[in-house]
Formats: C-alpha cells, sequence, structure tokens
C-alpha cells in the first residue's frame, strides 16, 4: 500500500500533461472522422492566414496545459508529505 501513493506520482504527471494535449486537439483524427474540434479550428486557421485565431489556439493549450500542470502539482503534494507548497 506504501508503494501506490509513490507510483502514483509519475501517472499523474503523464495524465496530466495528455489532459493539455486532449484539449488542443487531435488534427488529424478530427479531420478523418469529420469532427469539428480544437484540431479543425486550428487548421482552418492555419489556411486562411488568421493569425489572431493562431494566437487564441496557442494560449488556449498554454494556459489547458499550465492549468493541468498545477493541478498535478497540488495532487503531488496530497500523495507525498515531502512535496511542500509553499
Amino acid at each position: 500500500m506504501h508503494g501506490v501513493r509513490n507510483a502514483l506520482i509519475p501517472l499523474i504527471t503523464v495524465v496530466a500533461l495528455d489532459f493539455g494535449a486532449l484539449l488542443s486537439g487531435a488534427i488529424i483524427t478530427e479531420t478523418i472522422f469529420g469532427w469539428t474540434g480544437m484540431g479543425r479550428f486550428f487548421s482552418e486557421a492555419l489556411t486562411e492566414k488568421d493569425p489572431r485565431s493562431l494566437l487564441a489556439f496557442v494560449m488556449v493549450t498554454a494556459i489547458s496545459v499550465v492549468v493541468f500542470n498545477l493541478i498535478a502539482d497540488i495532487i503531488y503534494a496530497q500523495l507525498d508529505p515531502r512535496i511542500r507548497l509553499d
């Protein structure tokens, strides 16, 4: 049981980074299945050469990665008492 808490730390890291990538969109998947999402938004903005839409996409992606990494850090502090949030 003691090893589970330590084993969850790398798993939380991977999951947090995957959520950020998931929100940024899967361009190939959305193109193949005809879904509308962030990937299609990015590809349409790229083909139309719309810099404001591209910057909005990058900002949403960056904010989601930062937020999910912050959540992961908070969870680290809950799992491992040696990690402190100062």
